[in-house]
């Protein structure tokens, strides 16, 4: 029989060790219901749809989801020390856990993801692009940002096609831009309108209106929403209707914020995300014509198409122009991925020149 001393010693031995139990379990749940915050930078600065959308809808909903497990603290454009441009790097290097950024202001840094708006080639229509996106994601851009940007897509919005705005004249032929200062905001922008020998200007985002204001410019190229929220039709009256691109914003995460959540909270973001996707996708696209119906009597903007011939002839000299100098920038893998996207829009239907 055992002694009074040895049963002692095994029932103080069973406490501690369901006290250890007991703390660890507490460590375990502790850690799982940690409060967590994110940073988000917006390449926005609070007027546009997706912008609203971000402080009105998505972060008081994730907050909801997560039974305030997540918090997003959101930066605009100005709040936050990146430029646009840049926005891809501050993801990659997880100075934010979140961006909402532009393929097409990321030419720079990264010039194979801004062919999904490459001009004259990816169609411009929104409705086209998200029905082709999730193949170009899936084929083309997945490796591109997981293997060398650090972060994986969450959801897309397209700001709407983009075109040509003047102050006083239209586009009539491959002569009509010459001594025209026009602002682009990348360089496939860039080349285009070199390529209709006007002189692609950059402006500062912050300087478009006093420049359109002064004359410093003699048009430039955005979309309608855009127009209309920084009232640059006041100054511009000429809308010619070109249908050059899209601008196709992701919102990107970095990976290891990612994969740094509670297993738990992954799916119910990925649930959450996939729910929106049609709806963020979208959302910007319808109100581009509420403003341009706004635009009409508030601006006196006039609209006019560019002919379809005059179109026809861009996009016949647009691989030597535009395309071909856009895949000698890319350097390493720029052929591939032009063969890539080109081989999906003609699976997709999508007319391409053959070079």
């Amino acid at each position: 029989m055992m002694n009074y001393k040895t049963i002692l010693r095994r029932v103080l031995l069973i406490i501690v060790i369901l006290l250890i139990s007991s703390n660890i379990g507490m460590i375990v749940y502790s850690h799982s219901e940690e409060e967590i915050h994110w940073t988000m930078y917006l390449s926005g600065t609070g007027l546009n749809w997706e912008d609203i959308q971000w402080k009105d809808v998505l972060i008081p909903e994730i907050e909801k989801i997560t039974e305030g497990r997540l918090k997003i603290d959101l930066l605009y454009l100005n709040e936050h020390p990146y430029a646009d441009r840049d926005l891809l790097i501050a993801v990659s290097q997880r100075e934010a856990d979140l961006i909402n950024g532009t393929y097409t202001k990321w030419s720079g840094i990264e010039p194979r993801l801004s062919i999904v708006d490459m001009p004259m080639l990816v169609p411009a229509n929104p409705g086209d692009l998200q029905r082709i996106y999730l193949r170009i994601l899936d084929e083309v851009f997945n490796e591109i940002l997981i293997n060398k940007w650090n972060s994986r897509e969450v959801l897309t919005t397209w700001m709407g096609a983009q075109h040509f705005f003047f102050h006083d004249f239209y586009i009539e032929n491959f002569d009509s831009l010459k001594g025209k200062k026009i602002r682009t905001f990348n360089p496939e922008l860039a080349d285009l309108v070199r390529m209709l020998n006007g002189s692609p200007t950059q402006v500062d985002f912050t300087e478009v209106y006093t420049s359109l204001q002064l004359g410093a410019l003699d048009g430039l190229i955005t979309g309608i929403s855009n127009g209309y929220n920084h009232m640059y039709f006041e100054n511009v009256k000429n809308m010619q209707a070109t249908f050059i691109c899209d601008c196709t914003n992701p919102v990107l995460i970095n990976n290891d914020s990612w994969n740094e959540l509670p297993e738990d909270l992954q799916h119910i973001l990925q649930d959450y995300f996939n729910s929106k996707r049609d709806w963020y996708g979208m959302g910007q696209t319808l109100y581009n014509g509420l403003n341009l119906i706004s635009s009409f009597s508030e601006y006196g903007l006039n609209v006019r198409p560019m002919s379809s011939k005059l179109r026809q002839e861009i996009v016949d000299r647009s691989f030597e122009g535009i395309w071909k100098p856009w895949i000698e920038r890319c350097g390493e893998g720029g052929q591939e991925t032009f063969d890539a996207i080109t081989n999906i829009l003609r699976d997709e239907g999508f007319k391409v020149p053959t070079y």
